[in-house]
């Protein structure tokens, strides 16, 4: 039986028409689903000539920075951002046409699935809705505010909240070490935390805390308070 080819050709890994948000949402989604793929995830299945999802990672970081600071006036940092974005797209591309190969290689289509964005065709599902909100990673930064103020910024999935957050004065020693704020955060874009120490190293660390149950702790920040 003849290969039906256009089951193999329906990832779309098109970035052009995103704006800078969706694309680092996009990135980290995409990154996550790989990184727990019954086959991609494995390592030995993924070349180290490749890029892959640490460096979806990486540039989902990357681009936020330089949005933020455009976004806040630094208008030269548009053209960075935007050759970043063009290398980001490039090496997304590759990815997708890799994953794309094996899973021809292997006569295996249902491999594209929890992968990157697939095109509507109404009998598959993208990786974007395919990632529950708990599974995704958070990128997580930290900076500082007015005195003794400490601002958060975390990227992942839209409307992927609520969030709660953790920190601790000086390097945790134990799981008790950490103080967990009392509230929760509808949205991890912007999180000011106040009446902090100056002078003092802190550390801090978020999560996605809702109706799927607790996700797992982002990488921890740390932040000498001013």
């Amino acid at each position: 039986m003849p290969d039906r080819i256009a089951e193999y050709q329906l990832i779309d890994t098109r970035t052009n028409h995103l704006t800078g948000p969706k694309m680092i949402t996009t990135f980290l989604t995409t990154g996550t689903a790989l990184q727990k793929h019954a086959f991609f995830g494995v390592q030995e299945n993924w070349p180290k000539w490749l890029e892959g999802p640490t460096n979806y990672f990486d540039y989902a970081d990357q681009m936020r920075v330089l949005d933020d600071a455009y976004r806040a006036g630094n208008k030269p940092k548009k053209i960075e951002l935007d050759l970043l974005r063009g290398r980001a797209a490039f090496s997304y591309q590759l990815g997708g046409h890799y994953v794309t190969m094996r899973s021809y290689e292997l006569r295996n289509p249902d491999l594209l699935l929890d992968t990157f964005p697939l095109r509507a065709t109404g009998s598959k599902v993208s990786a974007i809705a395919a990632v529950p909100a708990s599974q995704v990673e958070i990128v997580l930064t930290a900076k500082n505010g007015s005195s003794g103020t400490a601002i958060l910024r975390g990227h992942h999935v839209v409307k992927g909240g609520p969030y709660q957050l953790q920190y601790c004065k000086g390097i945790a020693t134990s799981e008790d070490s950490w103080f967990t704020l009392p509230q929760h955060y509808p949205t991890c874009g912007r999180i000011v935390v106040p009446n902090l120490d100056p002078v003092s190293q802190y550390f801090f660390r978020i999560r996605y805390n809702g109706p799927l149950g607790p996700g797992h702790w982002s990488q921890t920040v740390n932040l000498i308070i001013h």
